[in-house]
């Protein structure tokens, strides 16, 4: 069958033959009814896609529940088996640790007992120790030397810081160096820690020896002398506590190569004699707290051994001398030729202590500047007294204050 075409006159011959239809609604009422389905057109695509979503995630989990209980069910099963383990092992513990307990109880009472015997044995053991070392300690104490050590030290007379007392202190040691080099090099800076603060009178001197070892030369290298009446004094007494302990006699002075030392109280002074028995009394020098305790000759000279023993018990305050004898002590002395017998009161226990030792020790002294070769000691229960064996006569020491 041939398709018929139509042109534009046919097709509006054909719809004027049509019946005619007629809208009665109004422009208002079709705009109302316009706008009414848009209104609704939207409405529906905003709850299409919510709609999508929540159907889509009951399906996921519609899906995976089942996999979610069975691991949830596989993992309590699991913790479950596990605690049931840890408090079976717990509970086999406890058994096994209750089973043995009271033979525990009885190892550890055993080695409690035996901790504490051992505990008992060492603080015995480490008070004998300490004991033994306190008496070795004071059996070495010495602050002088003996007549064994002469060609090994060498003595030097130092002045305290207030230019009050010279202090003589023997340097120790196998030294082979000359005496008089050991005593010029001497550097009293060296010993401030020790002593305190002390000064070599010497130290701007020359100091040689010809043929005569009982003779000295001393070249001062100072300008114009020695002004102070105090300096003098300093001067003069460390030329006699430096050289008298190695038998020198004599010091010739000069100044400069020129002969004798001008002096302010005196005038020029070629030679002073050395002497070896001064009659000094020894007393307790200390500077301070932190420092040695030294044995150090009085200013002056005494006139017998029973003074000297009265300066001994009061000291000397004003020059910082404290005293080296107990002055509730009485002491008895007696002579026979060159010894000198101390008599101690019985009632006076003397003991192996610093203060028996110093005592002792600058009576010694005391009784070599009068002279005496040997002292014997009466009155101490006491067989021996730091280094000394006070049973028997005791030799005078050759010098006081040992340092290194």
């Amino acid at each position: 069958m041939k398709k018929r075409e139509w042109n534009e006159n046919q097709l509006e011959q054909l719809l004027q033959q049509l019946p005619s239809v007629k809208d009665k609604r109004t422009a208002d009422q079709i705009y109302q009814q316009i706008q009414f389905k848009q209104q609704v057109k939207k409405r529906t695509r905003t709850w299409v896609a919510p709609t999508i979503a929540s159907v889509a995630a009951l399906m996921i989990f519609a899906i995976m529940t089942p996999y979610v209980f069975n691991s949830f069910t596989s993992s309590s099963e699991e913790s479950n088996m596990d605690m049931t383990t840890t408090s079976s092992e717990e509970a086999s513990k406890h058994e096994t640790a209750e089973s043995p307990q009271s033979s525990e109880v009885e190892e550890n009472n055993i080695n409690e007992s035996a901790i504490t015997e051992d505990k008992n044995e060492n603080i015995a053991l480490d008070t004998e120790n300490m004991k033994e070392m306190a008496m070795l300690d004071q059996e070495s104490i010495t602050y002088v030397t003996n007549a064994n050590d002469s060609e090994k030290v060498v003595t030097i007379g130092l002045t305290d810081k207030i230019a009050q007392n010279v202090v003589p202190v023997t340097l120790q040691g196998n030294n082979n160096k000359e005496k008089l080099e050991r005593i010029h090099e001497f550097i009293p800076e060296d010993f401030f820690d020790e002593l305190g603060p002390v000064s070599f009178e010497l130290k701007n001197s020359e100091l040689s020896s010809k043929e005569d070892p009982e003779e000295v030369y001393i070249d001062y290298k100072g300008e114009g002398g020695i002004t102070s009446s105090s300096a003098e004094v300093m001067f003069k007494e460390t030329i006699q506590e430096t050289f008298r302990w190695i038998g020198v006699k004599r010091a010739n002075l000069s100044t400069n190569g020129k002969e004798g030392i001008e002096f302010g109280n005196t005038g020029l002074v070629t030679e002073i004699d050395i002497s070896q028995i001064r009659k000094k009394a020894y007393l307790i020098y200390q500077h301070d707290k932190n420092t040695k305790k030294l044995l150090v000759p009085s200013p002056e000279p005494l006139k017998t051994m029973i003074e000297a023993i009265d300066l001994m018990k009061n000291g000397i305050p004003a020059y910082n001398l404290s005293p080296s004898i107990g002055n509730n002590i009485i002491i008895n002395v007696s002579e026979n030729e060159n010894q000198l017998n101390i008599e101690f009161n019985e009632n006076k226990d003397i003991k192996n202590n610093e203060q028996s030792i110093m005592m002792l020790e600058s009576l010694l002294l005391t009784a070599k500047d009068f002279g005496y070769k040997t002292v014997k000691f009466n009155g101490i229960s006491e067989e021996r007294i730091g280094v000394m064996n006070v049973t028997k006569p005791i030799e005078v020491p050759y010098s006081p204050n040992p340092i290194k």
